[in-house]
């Protein structure tokens, strides 16, 4: 068995937890990146590493080869300089209550699924070097999927340097669109724990000691609390049970800087900025 990395699924679920999402480990069972249960070894793009856990071999099926490797770039270019994408815009900027402008600045076009036609809004995503890694794929439906062949980066527009005050790290496009139509300056990862690497470069770069707020996102579900061993029925909030929170709290630690979490029932930043929540004016006093 080597040590390539395998992707926990039900049929091969992780060696740490027993989840059959979101972790991954090594064929030979010598290293779990495992999403839900902390070691004293954090990993760089979520999730915490365990070694040397025994791994039943029998429960392993085969991994799929993953889809070829796509330029994201002059596809999104493609998609943004469509006919039928200034409407979308206009569409998707009056369904998420931002503006047309923030949608234009990330670069947000149209395209259709090849397998059923399906519409799909996109919104690419980049790495530190402004590069374009990355299409998120919005459906009218508020589903949204990774386009096939490339990788998640972060969101962010061209000039969101520019854009004075504290730096949120927000969660999702739609949340730096939201930040960027009420003139907020913010950088979005790709999920609740993701990006971090890239956005600690581009801070790196532009961040001039300003203060800088991981914003969370309230998608507690209490119905999942105490089903697992790792998430017990008085657990403060895991990526199981409250990954919004959870994310938060990584990201936050890693970037060093504090987190807030939306008041309730506002689920994130956009519905803040859409409600007009004075919330946002409490974040924004901060030094």
């Amino acid at each position: 068995m080597s040590g390539s990395w395998l992707r926990a699924s039900k049929a091969s679920r992780c060696p740490v937890c027993e989840g059959d999402s979101w972790c991954t480990f090594t064929g030979d069972g010598n290293v779990s990146k495992c999403m839900r249960v902390k070691s004293n070894q954090n990993h760089s793009t979520g999730g915490w590493l365990h070694f040397d856990k025994p791994l039943d071999t029998s429960r392993l099926e085969s991994v799929p080869k993953p889809p070829p490797k796509v330029d994201a770039e002059p596809l999104a270019k493609e998609f943004y300089q469509h006919d039928l994408a200034p409407l979308i815009r206009n569409e998707l900027a009056e369904s998420l209550s931002v503006t047309t402008r923030s949608l234009e600045l990330l670069r947000v076009g149209v395209g259709w699924d090849a397998h059923d036609g399906e519409r799909f809004a996109s919104f690419p995503s980049r790495n530190a070097e402004g590069k374009i890694v990355g299409i998120t794929r919005r459906y009218r439906s508020g589903e949204k999927k990774t386009f096939a062949g490339t990788t998640n980066g972060i969101f962010y527009a061209p000039n969101w340097h520019e854009i004075p005050g504290v730096i949120l790290i927000v969660e999702g496009a739609s949340d730096v669109a939201a930040a960027i139509s009420v003139n907020i300056c913010a950088i979005g990862r790709s999920s609740n724990v993701g990006g971090v690497t890239e956005i600690l470069k581009l801070l790196q770069q532009h961040r001039h000691n300003r203060p800088i707020v991981v914003i969370g996102e309230n998608d507690e579900k209490p119905h999942k609390r105490g089903c697992h061993d790792y998430c017990l029925i008085d657990c403060p909030g895991c990526t199981h049970c409250y990954p919004g929170k959870f994310g938060a709290e990584h990201v936050a630690a890693q970037l060093e800087c504090g987190y807030a979490m939306p008041p309730s029932p506002l689920k994130d930043l956009r519905e803040c900025v859409s409600s007009k929540n004075l919330w946002l004016d409490l974040i924004q006093c901060i030094r």
